[in-house]
């Protein structure tokens, strides 16, 4: 037999406790037990020490009374610590109607000042401040955005740089932030008042003037609904389990509990909210979390015949209440449950006893674990995800993502750097194949920027990348008995800011055994450039500079060293060429007596100011107004600066990477009625190369430009040697078909000093020559000829600097156009015309002493008929005596 206080605990413990959040909610009955004499339900309803959000009120005059009761109850920290408190915000404003109605304060500026007063943490409690308010929501809003922003970031910090990856959680948090603060200064949620049948708010009404026409046209039962309808959506939210955000309500494991004792049918206020409790929740059909118990005589007007089960409370199978325990506890149980005939005053009178004491404990420990974990899981895994991904192999070994997104490294061209560059590197990953292949190979490596720069920026590395693989094919399809060559390309990120990285990393390779012979590249005069030659230099490697043109580049602490082969002219020959120039006018330059220079000064950039340096010692000094720049912005004042003096002619010898904001300059601050003509340095040919529509259809710029190497120099060029150029020009040519994209001049740089390296290789003794024998045999090379004209580093005044190397003047029209050369092409110099400055104009020049009368310096001649390698005379003539 089962005792009905026994009944009754385990039938309120169902009840009151909330199933488990992998569950849904069940629908609450109102429980009506009918008393046989006196007795007390509370200690069965909540027993001692359970954290259970009960109120039972001692008295109450009608609805609204008892409603605002409840609400001040179970407002409360109720419940087990750690859950924040429930707020009846749309309760909390039909109140207030009810109040300033009471009162005969219903006009609209009445309402206003209402519910300015009533805002929250104004004279309520302290839960109810802004700040803990804020800090609550914040918590919620966060456990959504973050997860979402950490998502977002591991895609975007994997696609771009970690930087990305810090943005995008910031902006999370943000996010998070502006939804707090929406829901912490939401008075109320006013949306729900517009689903309302009666008394509905309309789209575009004012909460004032709402207020205001609920308190002066609403009835008194229309109140009471509205009034016991928010108090249950108040409930209903604080109870909803969202999937997007983690609320509190995912932790609240017990229903709110109200208990009306003594309640009989003379009871009007009781059975005025039972009728409106009933009428609210037949009309919405809707799950709320409120357990409404009454006790008291019977009274069978209390009760109403929907969906209502009735039990005897009289002892009884122990079975059948096991039944109708189940079917009570079913999600869509009874509406109300009557329990006939209960008699509290006999049997056992000891309190009930705990009923799973740390459930709600320990779902909020749970709750506030999980918070935690997605608030910092996400975070730390996408966090540590991207920083692996940043700093991953983009190819393993060598090939590194760095802290900005770059893949910085070398590579043997299985990996592509650039979209842009890749037929040049598959050229050169084809030719590596055949050279392991072989089983007999030396390596040579590129460094240059892959990587890094806009699209047009990276001529200059796309033009180097073509020469090289034209003049590896071309060495291993005729390289005989010769070991193969094998090349090597070294990525150091925009700027070079990876060099000197790079060269430890060609070092510790050259270290643990590969065949390395020299390095081809370093085509920018850096301070971070002078550093990794010196570090290559300390392992005894020649590095073979191509468009690296500071006089001191090749300089370690002031010391000149003997592993550095410059290919181009440095700027001392292109500072002195472009001064005799400028003042003979040649080719259409204003035959100038006072020039304005701008100079770039950044840290670590020796280029210009070298450059600027050599132009005011052959120039003239007291004739060159200089203006220093750092930066865009600043070029781009110093542009206007320049242009208000109305120099003869501006002289940029910055970097091509930044002639685009001195074009933009122009067109922004200089006079638009006068014609600007400008003299640019080497590095602009790049720019050139990719911009020349552009440039010649400038309304008022005139542009001159120097470069090193330029491809149609052969055509001025007749017979002789002359043929011997166009036809390894041809070569590069084909190798590069219709892609405008690539730097020339670039390319045949790099050629050029891939073919020295390549007559080098030929020339040493044994199978497989080392950096030692390599550079011995440059060292000791006699005069060659190449794409660029002479090759020559045994005849200059200054170690290893290519006597004589070509300066040329090109002017920009319809189609660039040379009209000055200062520099040996051949074995015959230019004429006067060409270059003003005598001493530039032969052999007998600033790096070149005089030569034989045959044109050749007698130093070795190294490659025999019988063993020449491609490439060693442009003249078709292999390079024996001449």
């Amino acid at each position: 037999m089962a005792d009905v206080r026994t009944f009754l605990r385990h039938l309120f413990g169902r009840l009151i406790r909330r199933p488990a959040p992998w569950r849904r909610d069940r629908s609450l009955p109102q429980v009506s037990v009918f008393l046989k004499g006196e007795g007390d339900l509370e200690p069965l309803i909540v027993p001692d020490g359970q954290p259970v959000p009960y109120f039972s009120p001692a008295a109450y005059s009608g609805v609204p009374d008892l409603v605002k009761q409840a609400v001040a109850k179970l407002g409360e920290r109720t419940g087990p610590r750690g859950l924040p408190r429930i707020r009846f915000q749309l309760t909390g404003f039909v109140l207030l109607v009810l109040r300033r109605r009471e009162l005969g304060e219903v006009a609209i500026p009445d309402m206003e000042r209402a519910l300015a007063e009533d805002r929250p943490g104004r004279g309520g409690p302290p839960d109810d401040r802004p700040r803990v308010v804020m800090l609550d929501y914040l918590g919620r809003s966060l456990t959504g955005w973050i997860p979402a922003a950490s998502v977002i970031g591991t895609w975007l910090g994997q696609a771009t740089t970690l930087l990305a990856w810090g943005v995008s959680v910031a902006a999370g948090v943000v996010v998070a932030v502006g939804h707090a603060a929406v829901l912490a200064r939401t008075h109320v949620r006013s949306s729900w008042f517009r689903k309302q049948a009666a008394q509905q708010r309309t789209p575009w009404e004012r909460l004032p003037a709402y207020a205001s026409r609920l308190a002066a046209r609403a009835s008194d039962e229309e109140l009471e609904r509205l009034l016991v309808g928010a108090f249950l959506e108040d409930l209903r939210q604080a109870y909803r389990r969202r999937r997007l955000f983690l609320w509190p309500a995912w932790a609240r494991a017990y229903h709110c509990v109200l208990y009306l004792k003594g309640v009989t049918a003379a009871d009007t206020a009781a059975a005025a909210f039972l009728g409106r409790l009933h009428e609210v929740r037949e009309r919405n059909a809707q799950w709320d979390p409120l357990l409404v118990v009454t006790s008291g005589p019977e009274s069978p007007g209390l009760v109403r015949d929907v969906r209502t089960v009735r039990v005897t409370g009289a002892d009884g199978d122990e079975e059948a209440h096991h039944e109708w325990l189940r079917r009570v506890s079913h999600r869509h149980g009874p509406a109300y449950l009557v329990i006939e005939g209960v008699d509290l005053t006999a049997g056992d009178d000891r309190r009930a006893a705990p009923l799973a004491p740390v459930a709600g404990h320990k779902r909020v420990r749970a709750y506030w674990t999980i918070m935690v974990a997605l608030l910092v899981v996400p975070l730390i895994a996408s966090g540590l995800y991207v920083w692996n991904s940043a700093m991953t192999y983009c190819q393993a070994p060598d090939v590194l993502r760095d802290e900005l997104g770059e893949c910085v490294g070398i590579s043997d061209g299985g990996y592509v750097f650039h979209d842009r560059l890749k037929t040049p590197i598959d050229r050169i990953a084809a030719e590596n194949v055949k050279a392991v292949d072989s089983g007999r190979y030396v390596e040579i490596v590129y460094i240059g920027p892959m990587t890094g720069a806009p699209d047009a920026l990276l001529a200059g590395s796309h033009g180097e990348l073509y020469g090289i693989a034209a003049y590896q094919q071309d060495y291993n399809a005729q390289s005989g008995d010769r070991p193969k060559m094998r090349v090597l390309l070294g990525n150091p990120g925009k700027a070079f800011r990876k060099s000197v990285t790079l060269a430890r990393q060609v070092v510790d390779r050259l270290e643990s055994g590969a065949p390395i012979v020299g390095v081809i590249g370093m085509a920018q005069s850096r301070a971070v450039n002078q550093e990794a030659i010196a570090v290559l230099n300390t392992a005894g490697l020649p590095v073979m500079v191509t468009v690296g043109t500071a006089d001191e580049l090749g300089q370690h602490e002031r010391v000149p060293s003997p592993y550095f082969f410059r290919m181009a002219a440095n700027n001392g020959r292109e500072a002195r060429a472009s001064a005799a120039w400028v003042r003979a006018g040649t080719g259409g330059l204003p035959a100038a007596k006072k020039v304005t220079l701008l100079e770039d000064v950044t840290e670590g950039d020796l280029y210009s100011a070298d450059l600027a340096a050599g132009f005011r010692d052959a120039f003239g000094e007291a004739d060159v107004t200089s203006l220093s720049y750092t930066g865009g912005r600043q070029l781009k004042a110093q542009v206007k600066k320049a242009c208000a003096g109305k120099p003869d002619l501006i002289y940029y010898t910055g970097r091509g990477d930044d002639f685009v904001t001195f074009v933009q300059g122009v067109d922004e601050g200089c006079s638009q009625s006068r014609i600007h003509h400008v003299l640019a340095s080497d590095d602009v040919t790049k720019y050139v190369q990719d911009n020349h529509q552009r440039l010649k259809d400038h309304p008022n710029l005139r542009l001159h430009y120097v470069t090193l190497a330029w491809e149609k120099v052969w055509d001025h060029v007749t017979g002789g040697e002359g043929q011997g150029g166009k036809a390894q020009i041809g070569r590069i040519q084909r190798l590069i078909g219709k892609d405008a994209q690539p730097s020339r001049l670039h390319a045949m740089l790099a050629h050029d000093a891939a073919l020295a390296l390549g007559l080098a290789i030929s020339a040493a003794p044994g199978p497989v020559p080392d950096k030692g024998t390599v550079l011995f045999g440059l060292s000791t090379m006699g005069t060659q000829y190449g794409t660029t004209g002479v090759i020559e580093f045994t005849g200059g005044r200054e170690l290893h600097e290519s006597a004589g190397k070509p300066v040329m003047l090109i002017q920009v029209g319809q189609e660039p156009k040379l009209v000055g050369v200062c520099g040996r092409l051949t074995e015959v110099g230019p004429s006067l015309a060409d270059c003003p400055d005598r001493a530039l104009r032969g052999a007998d020049d600033a790096n070149g002493p005089p030569v034989g009368p045959a044109g050749r310096q007698g130093g070795r001649q190294m490659v025999p008929a019988t063993s020449a390698a491609p490439g060693t005379s442009l003249s078709g003539r292999d390079a024996g005596p001449m």
